[in-house]
């Protein structure tokens, strides 16, 4: 088998393989790590690469598969984490040169989690400044290009989580997600990513009670995000929504659920947004793709959803101001202009608005809740309603923090890709929502029927991203 075979080989099958002794988890990880040199060169993925630590633990899994010790559902795969997560003893610096000397001292709650259950972590993955917007250029660790085409940003927040999967750097990833930034770059880089419900996944932020940033899963297939949600799910006593929330058991043998008696609910414009034409267009074929295969979709069109991103911006911006705003006297001049933009916006903002826009949000929710049942009156977490949208629209499902997930649809002209929702154009993606495995599964299985020869369901030699035969075109932008 050859190392482009392993580095593309779906999360499932390689934790299978690895158990059955098919595959050592030393080749993998060594395949893997090859792959990451390779590609960090033009695409810069890492804030920083683990490659030492991931073949000594690649090595201690072959030494337990060997000697019979139990095994967990990720034992030898290949993950990347985000910046913005802790992983004990490595920097953590949050994209910011402020933060570079900040090491973590204990793995957050998820990174213990899929450590636990056998993955093997290979490095730190790339991101704009503290998270803060959907294209990845970090003042401390610079420029991620998206592999599809290098003119291009692979979308944010979790751009270096998203660019390294598309090249087949490690086939599952822990990205994070306030505004879109798992939804973003897995649209534009056509992959599975999800933002659960509040509660789903435990979360370790500084407001506990007011949080719409969540941790989440980024995969290449469907699947593989239904699996790492698996481990990374369940409660936790520092996350008070967590507490309560089951663990999830899925069976990856059973059958995917297909199109037939899906409810979608398609919101092509948001008020006064407008998706762009050839999203429209393709979004829109999608759409009736699943329709024609017996799914039951509803255009819905209501101005409940006219002002979300100001409701947002608020919320963001006071965050923003509250937690880092004391940085700017000192590093200013190494800070990310769009996010002193923030601040700034974060200062004008009185106690009063931010109390009314967290009023807002619940307005929001119950109008949101209504029309969704509206779409499905029997509606639950297994059958919760798919919507595509552009990245702006997506921000009502942010502020009333309730599941959504990305999942890709087709290529533009220029082989840019198109999500669920929309094109990115230095601005990015679209998303269907959704929560339990099944759901996501079930979704990616009809869109894969609407798209029959997507790639990154199925993906080829002749269908990955065009850096395989643009090796001309990386020298010159390098």
């Amino acid at each position: 088998m050859s190392d482009t075979e392993l580095c593309f080989m779906p999360a499932t099958e390689l934790a299978r393989r690895i158990a059955t002794r098919e595959l050592s988890p030393v080749t993998v990880v060594d395949a893997v790590i090859a792959q990451a040199e390779t590609m960090d060169r033009t695409l810069n993925l890492f804030a920083e690469p683990t490659f030492d630590q991931a073949r000594e633990a690649a090595r201690a899994a072959e030494a337990a598969i060997m000697t019979g010790a139990p095994l967990g559902s990720l034992h030898g795969v290949p993950i990347t984490v985000k910046d913005n997560v802790a992983v004990a003893g490595l920097r953590w610096a949050n994209g910011s040169a402020a933060f570079m000397d900040n090491v973590a001292v204990e793995d957050a709650a998820v990174v213990a989690r899929v450590k636990a259950a056998g993955a093997i972590i290979i490095g730190k993955t790339n991101l704009p400044e503290f998270a803060h917007k959907v294209l990845t250029d970090s003042p401390a660790f610079g420029v991620t290009r998206s592999p599809w085409s290098l003119d291009h940003t692979p979308g944010g927040s979790s751009g270096g989580a998203s660019a390294a999967l598309a090249v087949g750097v490690a086939p599952i990833a822990i990205g994070t997600d306030g505004g879109g930034s798992i939804r973003c770059p897995s649209s534009c880089c056509g992959l599975a990513g999800l933002k659960a419900t509040l509660g789903r996944i435990p979360q370790e932020a500084p407001d506990g009670f007011a949080n719409y940033f969540f941790v989440g899963p980024m995969a290449r297939r469907a699947q593989d995000v239904a699996l790492l949600l698996s481990v990374m799910a369940g409660p936790l006593p520092a996350d008070p929504y967590s507490i309560g929330a089951p663990s999830l058991a899925i069976d990856l043998a059973s059958p995917e659920r297909a199109a037939p008696g899906l409810k979608i609910g398609w919101i092509e414009h948001f008020g006064r947004y407008r998706t762009a034409p050839e999203v429209a267009r393709l979004t829109g074929a999608a759409v009736r793709g699943l329709e024609a295969q017996g799914a039951v979709v509803e255009e819905l069109h209501d101005p409940c959803f006219d002002d979300v991103f100001d409701i947002y911006t608020v919320i963001a911006s006071s965050a923003h101001m509250a937690r880092y705003g004391g940085l700017v006297e000192r590093w200013g001049e190494r800070m990310t202009p769009s996010f002193l933009d923030s601040v700034a916006k974060g200062k004008k903002w009185s106690v009063v608005d931010v109390i009314r826009a967290n009023d807002q949000c619940t307005r929001l929710f119950r109008a949101a809740s209504v029309r969704a049942l509206r779409c499905d009156r029997d509606a639950d977490d297994d059958r919760a309603a798919k919507t595509a949208r552009r990245r702006r629209f997506d921000r009502d499902r942010d502020v009333r923090r309730v599941g959504r997930a990305a999942l890709p649809v087709q290529l533009d002209r220029a082989s840019c890709d198109v999500g669920a929702g929309r094109l990115y154009r230095r601005r990015s993606a679209g998303r269907a929502s959704a929560d339990r495995p099944v759901v996501c599964r079930g979704a990616a299985t009809a869109y894969r029927r609407a798209a029959r020869n997507h790639r990154t369901l199925a993906p080829t030699a002749s269908t990955r991203p065009s850096i395989y035969v643009m090796s001309s075109r990386m020298q010159a932008l390098k």
